[in-house]
Parts: structure tokens; C-alpha cells; sequence
């Protein structure tokens, strides 16, 4: 059985809202109250909180930093937080989680060539990811680009047979 807990239960004297630099501090608590406002607060969140506030830093933990940041519109910590975990990542397959994530942020701002060039990068890092390719396919078909948009689409349905977005995208684009 989980306990449920509030914002509230955080007093100033709790361990991970001050034992950082005031930069992390403010990383930490926007990162706590953006979980807050998605999920509820569970021991696991908290756990993830400890592990930021005690110094441990991964790509993956920037990485989602950085969404959290896109998602409560603190736009100035967003590419940093990216930088930081491209900086980190040793493994090509969370590079191109990475850069597939930075690619959400390009069209998020409405950057259709950087979002292309950000999905490049991560099937160069990754050419077996699936989502990667369907997102390609869906802006080049956005672009005109209908033979790159089916051969895109038909690499994505090849690479992960259990993903329907590809699988649905192709058959539209063949019904029309």
C-alpha cells in the first residue's frame, strides 16, 4: 500500500530541497513540482528526487529534466538540460533517446528543419529506431516528400513490427 503524500510534507528542512547549489535547487524543485502536477508524488518520485539531491547525475535523469522543463515552459533550462545529458551519455542507444526527445522540443517550437535534423542524428546514433523513423516519415510527407515518406514508413514497420503508428501511417498514405 502506497502513502500518499503532499506538497506539503516538504518542510525546509528536507534533505533534497537544500542540499544543493542554488541552480540544482531550483532544477530540483521545478523537476518536483512539474512530477507533481503529472503524476501524483510516490515513493518512487521521491526517490528520483534523492538520487538528483544527492549528487548522482545520469543522461536519462537530465533527459527527463529537460521534458519536465519543456512541459512547465522554463524554456531557458531546457537546452541545458539536454546539453548535460548528451554531455553524459556513453550508450548510442540513449543518445538517440535523447536526441529523439530534442526533437520533440524543435517541433514543440515549431522548428520543422531542426526536428529533422534532430531525428537524423538519432537514427545515426540508433538506425533501428522505429519511432524515430515514423516521425521522419510523417514530416517529409508534411514536406511533399511522398517516396521518402513511404520508405521511411515501410523501414519503421520492418524495424518494429509491433508499433502501429507506421502501420497506420503507410496504409493511409497508400489509401490516397
Amino acid at each position: 500500500m502506497r502513502k500518499k503524500i503532499n506538497l506539503s510534507d516538504f518542510s525546509p528542512a528536507s534533505p533534497h530541497k537544500y542540499c544543493c547549489k542554488s541552480r540544482n535547487t531550483k532544477i530540483t524543485i521545478l523537476y518536483q513540482m512539474s512530477r507533481c502536477t503529472i503524476f501524483q508524488l510516490t515513493m518512487e518520485v521521491l526517490r528520483s528526487l534523492r538520487v538528483l539531491a544527492m549528487g548522482a547525475h545520469s543522461p536519462e535523469l537530465y533527459n527527463n529534466l529537460g521534458l519536465c522543463c519543456l512541459y512547465a515552459q522554463q524554456l531557458d533550462l531546457i537546452y541545458p538540460c539536454f546539453q548535460r545529458a548528451l554531455e553524459l551519455a556513453i550508450d548510442p542507444l540513449v543518445k538517440a533517446e535523447i536526441w529523439y526527445n530534442l526533437s520533440y522540443v524543435a517541433l514543440t517550437a515549431g522548428d520543422v528543419q531542426l526536428a529533422v535534423q534532430c531525428l537524423n542524428v538519432c537514427l545515426s546514433a540508433d538506425a533501428s529506431h522505429a519511432s524515430a523513423l515514423n516521425n521522419l516519415a510523417v514530416l517529409y510527407h508534411k514536406t511533399g516528400k511522398t517516396s521518402l515518406t513511404k520508405a521511411y514508413l515501410t523501414s519503421a514497420t520492418t524495424v518494429d513490427p509491433n508499433l502501429p503508428e507506421p502501420q497506420i501511417n503507410l496504409e493511409i498514405l497508400l489509401n490516397d
